[in-house]
């Protein structure tokens, strides 16, 4: 198992690395609800209507200028959009 950036002590990874070993059958969900039925299990169900999701990749200067900007607390995706709006509506004056 991959360590992350989460504080946990030696103990703890040594219980998830056990845990990770265990065949399923063996692992105790007793305190586990059951999920009876799935409601919306489409991944689009996420978006909002009217919205694609995408990735793109962007610079890390334009990232960290964005992050110095707003604290990181911004909306990437909400600023981006902005800015392609303006920029179509530029272009699209100019010709």
């Amino acid at each position: 198992m991959k360590k992350s950036s989460a504080e946990l002590t030696e103990e703890e990874w040594n219980l998830l690395n056990q845990l990770e070993q265990m065949p399923e059958q063996e692992i105790d969900t007793e305190d586990i609800p059951e999920v009876l039925e799935v409601r919306n299990p489409r991944r689009d169900s996420l978006t909002r209507r009217g919205e694609s999701s995408v990735s793109v990749r962007v610079d890390q200067d334009i990232v960290a200028w964005w992050e110095s900007k707003t604290g990181g607390q911004g909306k990437l995706d909400h600023w981006v959009n902005e800015v392609v709006r303006a920029h179509i509506s530029k272009v699209g004056r100019s010709q």
